[in-house]
């Protein structure tokens, strides 16, 4: 777990959406967990890499709070968010949990309806006309966290370089202009308070991955 490592920085959170193809009778999420409070295996739920990772847990923290259980859904696993976006707009799969990048650009375009979001407030310019699903009466905000981790048992003077060197890093303009491009919230957080919050995103996953059924309480 975490504890076998030192936790060095946090550097940004990715939000995740809930699509459906534009042409998708799901007007909203709750279209959605109406449909599948009665039926689990109704629709697919196409999620990229492996089960247990952050969209599908998302997805399913998600969809509990609209009464779905959500050990009985039909997941569908591909090798990455490029494969689920090809089976979603073949017509494949029903519904996708995504990164808010990559659903945004394909909304732009006509090709997909993002249902929301899951971060605690509407994001600026383009991501502006996206509803939280807090404005829609489910408490969640979920993200995929990036953060950098060192072996267990380093020095003080080892994490005061690495400290300096992503403060640095994550203050620079060029890192910005990169988060702003790429629709990311950015978030630095050094090994000093790092320790604190890599605990709670433990706990998190853990809760939820006890509620798909991919360990035991």
């Amino acid at each position: 777990t975490h504890t076998d490592y030192t936790p060095l920085a946090l550097l940004f959170n990715e939000h995740a959406t809930l699509v459906v193809p534009a042409n998708s009778p799901f007007k909203n999420v709750r279209d959605i967990m109406d449909k599948l409070k009665y039926d689990p295996q109704a629709l697919s739920v196409a999620v990229g890499f492996s089960p247990g990772g952050i969209n599908h847990l998302g997805a399913a923290r998600l969809l509990k709070q609209g009464g779905v259980d959500v050990r009985k859904l039909k997941v569908v696993m591909f090798q990455g968010q490029g494969a689920v976006l090809t089976a979603l707009l073949g017509g494949h799969v029903d519904i996708a949990p995504m990164q808010v990048a990559t659903a945004l650009s394909n909304a732009q375009q006509g090709k997909l309806r993002i249902l929301g979001i899951a971060a605690e407030r509407r994001g600026e310019g383009a991501l502006a006309d996206i509803p939280t699903w807090r404005e829609q009466g489910f408490d969640l905000v979920w993200s995929n966290v990036r953060f950098m981790l060192g072996p267990r048992g380093m020095t003080q003077a080892q994490l005061a370089y690495w400290d300096g060197v992503l403060e640095r890093m994550t203050g620079s303009d060029e890192w910005k202009n990169e988060g702003r491009k790429n629709y990311l919230q950015l978030e630095y957080l050094n090994s000093k308070q790092m320790p604190q919050r890599i605990a709670v995103i433990y706990q998190q996953l853990k809760g939820a991955s006890i509620d798909v059924g991919l360990i035991k309480e």
